[in-house]
């Protein structure tokens, strides 16, 4: 189906509207559930609170303890190399020429935490989602553990962990539902023919095709292969020629000339990978250093090398509309971070301690 992206202004315009009666209703629900509470000395928060609203859509606390993790080492990090800080019992409260430990790790985590939150909601926005709530994806966790918990007991293929965690599983949540994002945009983007071609000629270096890459292989197994190799290689740098060099060790060494180029490179890979790596970059005449493969150790000199030309335009269009239409979803998604109307719920978000940094 063709879904057209939309654009988040007239969202966004009706999310201000009501947000002060969202928190309001929060607030009720807050304080009905602390009237209910017998007095927790410990004061934690529970993991449903709301600590902001993203473009409308609740941040709660549960959901934002994985961007608090994710940041945690980070600012711990940060604070260590500017500071010299060490993260003892104080730590987190301590003031560090005007910089907190705890303030910097919920500022950097609601950042992270809207970056985070933004694909699922212009997601929803345009129906390749219906629940972008954090306990509907607890839910889908929940089924997700159970089906492969089930294949485990029925001997069945299990692809990746018996059991994802929370932070695994949202990541890769997050993940599949950007692809299908870029998807819907891909089917609309429509780049004019001259604008594909232009980007063609601007990054045609990109589409180089592979050298014709004609070289000398010499190998050799045994105790004394490896010094053997390197006194030829030695000679080599002396300037002996290959031939010489093929004539003065044929007695200790293997000599096999090769040709690799953009129709071999498959195969190249598969069969000799580390030879392959180490000739790619090889100027004429240069030679590689003494290394081990397939059972034998081996020295490759490049003896020919000729320009392969390019790709041509019609083999790598599709390549390029996909470059282009990723692009073009980084720069929406940016675009609606960048102008995401966050609503922090301050109550809520500054009461937020070590306590609260795991997700119960």
């Amino acid at each position: 189906m063709n879904k057209s992206v939309k654009s988040g202004g007239e969202v966004r315009r009706l999310h201000r509207r009501i947000r002060q009666l969202v928190f309001a209703v929060i607030a009720l629900v807050a304080a009905v559930s602390a009237a209910g509470m017998s007095g927790d000395a410990s004061n934690k928060l529970e993991g449903h609170a709301v600590v902001a609203l993203i473009d409308g859509e609740p941040l709660t606390l549960a959901e934002f303890q994985l961007s608090l993790a994710v940041n945690r080492a980070k600012v711990s990090a940060y604070f260590h190399s500017k500071y010299g800080a060490s993260t003892d019992a104080e730590f987190w409260t301590a003031n560090y020429e005007g910089e907190v430990p705890l303030d910097k790790l919920r500022q950097d985590a609601l950042a992270d935490a809207v970056a985070s939150k933004m694909p699922q909601i212009v997601a929803k926005e345009n129906q390749i989602i219906t629940d972008i709530s954090y306990e509907g994806f607890l839910n889908r966790l929940h089924a997700e553990n159970e089906r492969r918990a089930r294949a485990k007991r029925d001997k069945a293929v299990i692809f990746g962990p018996v059991r994802y965690s929370k932070a695994d599983y949202y990541h890769i949540v997050n993940s599949n539902t950007a692809g299908e994002l870029k998807k819907a945009l891909h089917w609309q983007s429509r780049f004019p023919e001259e604008e594909l071609e232009g980007y063609y000629q601007a990054n045609k270096e990109r589409y180089k095709k592979q050298d014709l890459i004609e070289l000398l292989k010499i190998s050799a197994t045994g105790e004394q292969a490896k010094e053997i190799l390197k006194l030829m290689k030695e000679d080599i740098d002396r300037g002996m020629g290959a031939e010489a060099a093929a004539s003065k060790y044929a007695a200790d060494a293997n000599f096999e000339y090769l040709s690799m180029d953009a129709d071999t490179a498959r195969s190249d890979a598969l069969v000799h990978p580390i030879l392959h790596t180490k000739v790619t970059d090889l100027t004429e005449g240069g030679i590689t250093d003494v290394f081990q493969e397939n059972g034998a150790y081996i020295l490759a000199r490049c003896i020919k090398r000729s320009p392969a030309g390019y790709l041509q335009f019609h083999e790598v269009k599709e390549a390029i509309i996909s470059h282009l239409g990723a692009q073009a979803y980084d720069r929406m998604i940016d675009e609606r971070i960048r102008d995401a109307d966050v609503a922090v719920n301050t109550e809520t978000y500054q009461r937020i301690g070590m306590n609260d940094m795991v997700a119960r």
